[in-house]
């Protein structure tokens, strides 16, 4: 289950590679980290064309969910001996929302799964929690971390998402997952966010019909192995290559003629998140701009240990140096 993800990337590039027609989120700072009921960028089909726009990330919990949720607080609140409106306590339930929609298949989810209710999720890379390999283990298509997204849905929602809010109306979203690749399925086992990283995965997702866009929830390909590349770099890889590596090597090579990198104003390579300079502010330190989408398998980048929720709460301001993700 993914449930902290980063997107750094400026709100100019992710409108310009998504084909954005309309922008709602204000000046959107770079998020080091996005965990569960935080507001994250999202772009979603609009009347006019894909439009980018913030939600809190959770969709709807199950009625199911809800009321097993509403009936052991009720059983509580009577072994205390206090009086219980059921209606009124289920209606007032905190419900913080599903993060990860696995069986898309499932009545709850495929009111929310047509077109209008498809988006994408923005990222540059996400972590899995692992804490025998050290804590976040986060993933990346390589160690620049492009931008890529998540397949997601959306809908706005009525709900008390956190009690000392009460009952608000929000716009909630959240992504698909799947069977793990070799990469992840190493640090965890059961799943993996829905990763988009083609202009046609992209329109199939947010415009095709319903089984054609479900197709796309799939594992993404992951790193082909550490010797393969480096005797690939001397010369030698013909001594190890596969049918699969060849397959590889050709989507790199056809991804090579549409790449474009486009770096920071003066050609400098910002340098990445957590890896700021004395004299360089934190928010500075973002992954250059990528201007095309990229189809390099998914890797480890980094390995950090989570110290608190808070730091990267990019509404509170910059508590202290984050030491993670480097």
């Amino acid at each position: 289950m993914c449930n902290l993800y980063s997107i750094t990337t400026n709100q100019a590039a992710i409108s310009a590679l998504f084909r954005v027609v309309n922008r709602y989120v204000g000046n959107l700072a770079p998020m080091p980290g996005v965990f569960p009921d935080y507001k994250a960028p999202i772009v979603r089909n609009g009347a006019e064309g894909r439009e980018l726009a913030t939600a809190r990330w959770g969709m709807p919990s199950s009625s199911k969910a809800l009321m097993d949720a509403t009936k052991k607080r009720a059983e509580k609140l009577q072994a205390k001996g206090k009086t219980v409106d059921f209606k009124e306590l289920l209606r007032m339930e905190p419900d913080g929302g599903a993060t990860n929609i696995r069986n898309a298949k499932s009545k709850h989810w495929t009111r929310w799964l047509g077109a209008e209710n498809r988006c994408l999720v923005p990222f540059n890379s996400f972590s899995e929690f692992n804490k025998a390999e050290g804590g976040d283990i986060w993933f990346a298509l390589d160690e620049t971390r492009p931008l890529a997204c998540f397949a997601g849905i959306w809908t706005n929602w009525t709900s008390v998402r956190k009690v000392k809010e009460g009952e608000t109306t929000n716009d909630l979203y959240a992504f698909l997952t799947t069977e793990p690749n070799a990469e992840v399925a190493a640090i965890h086992p059961k799943a993996m966010p829905v990763i988009l990283t083609t202009p046609d995965e992209v329109e199939t997702w947010m415009m095709a019909p319903l089984d054609e866009a479900l197709k796309l929830q799939r594992p993404r390909r992951s790193a082909p192995d550490r010797r393969t590349r480096r005797q690939r770099r001397h010369g030698r890889a013909s001594d190890v290559t596969t049918e699969d590596d060849d397959d590889q090597v050709a989507s790199r090579d056809r991804q090579r003629k549409i790449i474009h990198v486009r770096r920071s104003r003066g050609g400098e390579r910002p340098q990445r998140f957590g890896r700021a300079s004395p004299t360089t502010s934190f928010w500075q330190s973002s992954p250059p701009t990528i201007a095309s989408l990229t189809d390099e398998p998914l890797r480890i980048v980094a390995r950090s240990v989570r110290k608190t929720r808070r730091i990267h709460d990019a509404t509170r301001g910059l508590a202290r140096r984050p030491s993670w993700p480097s």
